[in-house]
């Protein structure tokens, strides 16, 4: 609530996801952004942690965003999960799985949301690993504004 970022460190199971969703339900538009982009490394992940998001946020518009499943048009909806490499280029303004006259939308999008990047020790570390320790630095700047 701070603006600080946090690191969760826990057992499989043992609710990390939810201890990210139920703040992010509770306190978006108070004290946190509107919207959620939430990041994982596989395309199997992003499907489960839909799943389970759409029950704890029943209210919201919450979408699975990946290469064969593209829910999100320019991602407008209150809850993106999508993998990183979906969250990197829309970034960059070169999404994956849209027109690139869309890129600057998605460039706002990321760079205005609540981000979450969910099991990270499993990012390639010269590809994912250090493409979201960059947009991290990038956004830190940002983030003192929001």
């Amino acid at each position: 609530m701070q603006g600080n970022s946090v690191i969760v460190l826990a057992p499989t199971g043992s609710g990390k996801s939810e201890a990210i969703l139920a703040p992010f339900v509770g306190f978006r538009k108070q004290f946190l952004p509107t919207q959620l982009i939430y990041s994982l490394p596989t395309r199997t992940l992003v499907d489960s942690i839909t799943d389970r998001a759409k029950k704890y946020a029943a209210s919201m518009k919450v979408v699975a965003h990946h290469g064969k499943h593209a829910e999100s048009s320019v991602f407008e909806e209150d809850a993106v999960i999508t993998t990183i490499d979906q969250t990197i280029g829309a970034y960059v303004s070169t999404p994956l799985s849209t027109p690139l006259k869309f890129g600057n939308i998605y460039a706002g999008a990321v760079s205005s949301a609540f981000l979450t990047f969910d099991e990270i020790h499993t990012f390639h570390p010269r590809r994912g690993l250090q493409a979201t320790m960059a947009l991290v630095q990038q956004l830190r700047p940002l983030r003192q504004n929001l």
